[in-house]
């Protein structure tokens, strides 16, 4: 069978229109936690400006003289995306033939549909995890920037028990404190791994505080209102690499994060992490040879770190 670059794959534009318009099921929260930067080329230069902008200047201005001149250091970094692809089959006669003859051209493109949809779905698990590989990446912040829970102070133990002396709400807002420090704003979201979150909502300092809540249920709108953060994510994804075991993809950690109005990286806080994504992708090819139909998707991006020092992350809150 030739390869895929030897046969001229055509873009099928009903199939396109579908992977762009694709919302993954489930909770992946990559695309949340990252901003999206829509890029027009491949390569390209990021222009950051620095702290510069939280100084307080006297700018009283005397007659005649020019206003005080503002210095500001403009430092610069670099993306490069990379294409991601994969690709399905289906039968031409036992398949796509069959789907043709029980229910006509709708139930050929259900089928179509659902190829594509399997596909997409998995690029974006791909994406899930590089992000969640950046945002709870050890190395990817500031030694004052981190912190890793240890034996009595877990918020869950081995056997479900909060750790004696556990304190997640001092846990988080001493991490929420020690990033307003370093980035001079407040973060405005949470994102916690599944574990994290499991062991949060069961801790009697969490049931405490929301005891004469009206809902039996703890939400993320409930924790992000102690918080005081505009957002709370929980990661719940998990992923398989042998197509048996699962694992999960964000664990047992949680970050605190900025996320700024737009994801602007010239201004002086920028987000821990950024999705550099290519304008036009997702985009569907297809082809048939002598017996299949071949789907393949194709996107392109970036997961890139853009600063160690607008976060702080929370380690092992589990046992």
């Amino acid at each position: 069978m030739p390869a895929p670059s030897d046969i001229r794959a055509q873009v099928d534009p009903i199939l396109t229109e579908f992977a762009i318009g694709y919302r993954p099921a489930g909770n992946l929260i990559g695309k949340r936690v990252a901003p999206v930067v829509p890029v027009l080329t491949r390569t390209g230069t990021i222009y950051q400006f620095g702290k510069e902008g939280f100084r307080v200047h006297n700018s009283t201005r005397a007659a005649r003289a020019h206003p005080k001149q503002l210095e500001f250091a403009l430092g610069s970094d670099s993306y490069a995306t990379a294409e991601h692809a994969l690709s399905t089959q289906l039968d031409l006669e036992k398949e796509i033939g069959e789907a043709r003859r029980v229910g006509g051209r709708p139930m050929e493109m259900r089928l179509e549909r659902k190829a594509t949809m399997m596909v997409q779905h998995n690029l974006e698990l791909e994406l899930e995890k590089a992000v969640a590989d950046s945002v709870f990446a050890d190395g990817n912040y500031e030694s004052g920037n981190k912190v890793t829970l240890a034996g009595a102070d877990q918020w869950k133990d081995s056997a479900g028990d909060p750790g004696t002396t556990s304190n997640p709400i001092s846990d988080i807002r001493e991490g929420i404190n020690a990033a307003r420090d370093d980035m001079g704003v407040r973060p405005n979201k949470l994102v916690f791994g599944y574990e994290a979150w499991d062991s949060l909502i069961d801790h009697p300092d969490i049931l405490e505080r929301i005891k004469y809540s009206e809902r039996a249920v703890i939400t993320e709108a409930m924790i992000a209102q102690l918080f005081n953060v505009r957002e709370v994510m929980v990661g719940e994804s998990v992923y398989s690499a042998d197509g048996n075991v699962f694992t999960d993809i964000w664990g047992d950690k949680v970050a605190c994060l900025f996320d700024p109005p737009d994801a602007d990286l010239v201004e002086g806080t920028t987000p821990h992490t950024v999705i550099f994504e290519l304008s036009g992708y997702p985009i569907v090819k297809t082809y048939d040879d002598a017996i299949n139909r071949n789907y393949l998707v194709f996107r392109e991006y970036q997961v890139k770190l853009v600063s160690n020092a607008y976060g702080y992350l929370i380690q092992d809150v589990r046992g």
